[in-house]
């Protein structure tokens, strides 16, 4: 399908006023709309003309990243939107043919119009006209996923693959990969609303600001115009040009890559937190405590022989901190790593249920172990060895991941190594039971996260009282000057 053209702010080396005109033509609706826009602002601020030109031409060179974002935003909607068909035609087509082309071709004939329908008709003529590779199939899901890089889209595309190649039950799994599915889209379109609604209350926010604004300058003093000082006006254009920073960066929040959001990790960088942690010295540390506590409570002493009372009084809320720094420290790297293992062991738990489908227990931990988070693979690591040694224990399984003291790892475990040795009833109730926990799970943590990025918009929405209280105030001063100049 022919995508339609965009027209973005010039880039270097392009023509720069035919650039802007192109700009200026396809959307002059939005640029007579920011010229009504001026007027009330003119007004409410008392610009004079020279202000309300930079402001004006300011925010007409700014105009096409708002049209940007926003066209970035339904973009990426649309991307949301195709990987969930994508996933509802594949899963479907899959347990019909059990053949990963032919669900492929059913795919391409039914998926709406649109960037991936055009990518799924180049793999699938990619894997009819190549014939001097091997994992062709392979390539070609993998061409889909860069494309769309969700874990879901992964996992479907691995466990399509694994049912070809060595068989297995298909039903059960392709159903948990629907729920799972089903409850990111959810999650993600809720995100979205969120942030549609927070980016609104931004607005508002901006709104409220500069009327206020307006409305102390309305305050009539004497016979003196503080709003025509130099200082005022151009604290208006930069409340003005702060403010509109303030509105584009909340609609970034709203111009973001739903589908590998998910994905992101830093493996590198929990990896070296669970090294101090696992490597922490209480006796080091203590020591380095009680030498920082000793410095911190001479400084208090000399505050209170200087007879600085508050001063004093903080060195020995500070000496108290000093002394049990090394505990406090501790205590916050393990609420930090345990966050992260409560985000990652579910995404991973689901990878190794997946595998239980044509799996023992054993072979499916070690296989779990390509895509395993970082900060699950050392572990995974020494539990594959401690099964090896023992196979029949139960030590490894208690002993897995014992030190973040997470229940719910816990009770998966046991579980799991109930499965192992074919007790505890049916396995495929025991694996609905331990689906139906991983899913609580990881919808709890998946749900935080999203909580975790959108806080930044929370903090926006208070910005503008920045804004507007630094030009209150400093209008407040010129007011009090000029009525002082005046009595005086």
């Amino acid at each position: 399908m022919r995508k339609k053209s965009k027209i973005y702010p010039p880039r270097k080396g392009d023509g720069f006023g035919k650039k802007w005109l192109e700009f200026g033509r396809k959307f002059w609706k939005l640029y007579l709309l920011l010229v009504l826009l001026l007027i009330p602002l003119y007004g409410a601020l008392q610009l004079q003309l020279w202000s309300i030109g930079m402001i004006g031409i300011y925010l007409g060179m700014m105009l096409p990243f708002h049209v940007k974002l926003w066209e970035e935003k339904k973009r990426q909607t649309l991307r949301l939107e195709e990987v969930s068909q994508y996933m509802d035609a594949m899963l479907y087509a899959f347990q019909k043919e059990l053949k990963v082309y032919n669900a492929l071709a059913d795919v391409c004939e039914t998926m709406m119009e649109g960037p991936l329908a055009t990518l799924l008709v180049e793999v699938r003529n990619y894997m009819d006209l190549t014939y001097d590779e091997t994992d062709v199939m392979a390539k070609g899901l993998e061409t889909v996923y860069k494309a769309y890089p969700s874990k879901r889209v992964r996992n479907m595309h691995e466990f399509m693959l694994h049912v070809e190649n060595y068989g297995g039950e298909v039903a059960e799994s392709i159903e948990l990969l629907l729920q799972e599915k089903e409850m990111w889209e959810l999650r993600m379109k809720h995100n979205l609303t969120q942030r549609e609604k927070m980016f609104r209350d931004v607005v508002l926010s901006v709104i409220a600001s500069v009327s206020i604004c307006g409305i102390v300058m309305a305050i009539p003093v004497m016979d003196f115009d503080f709003c025509k000082s130099p200082i005022s006006q151009g604290l208006s254009v930069a409340m003005l040009v702060l403010n509109q920073l303030i509105i584009l960066k909340a609609q970034k929040y709203l111009a973001v890559d739903w589908i590998p959001m998910e994905e992101q990790r830093d493996d590198a960088y929990y990896e070296k937190k669970r090294q101090a942690y696992l490597q922490w010295n209480p006796k080091r540390q203590k020591l380095l405590s009680v030498v920082l506590a000793v410095i911190a409570g001479l400084g208090t002493a000399v505050a209170f022989i200087l007879d600085r009372f508050w001063l004093g009084c903080g060195g020995i809320l500070l000496t108290v901190l000093c002394m049990f720094q090394h505990e406090l420290g501790h205590r916050l790297l393990e609420k930090t790593l345990q966050k992260e293992v409560m985000r990652e062991f579910p995404a991973w738990l689901m990878d190794l249920i997946l595998l239980l489908q044509s799996e023992n227990v054993q072979n499916a931990f070690v296989k779990s172990l390509a895509n395993a988070p970082g900060i699950l693979k050392e572990e995974l690591e020494q539990f594959i060895g401690r099964v090896q040694l023992d196979p029949e224990g139960a030590g490894p399984y208690h002993d897995f991941l014992y030190d973040y003291h997470v229940p719910e790892i816990r009770s998966a475990m046991n579980l799991l190594y109930a499965m192992s040795m074919g007790q505890g009833g049916n396995a495929s109730h025991q694996i609905s039971n331990l689906i139906r926990r991983n899913q609580e799970m990881q919808n709890e943590a998946e749900k935080q996260m999203d909580q975790d990025r959108t806080s930044g918009l929370y903090l926006l929405f208070l910005a503008p009282v920045l804004t507007g209280g630094m030009k209150m105030l400093v209008d407040m001063g010129l007011m009090m000057l000029s009525f002082l100049s005046v009595s005086i």
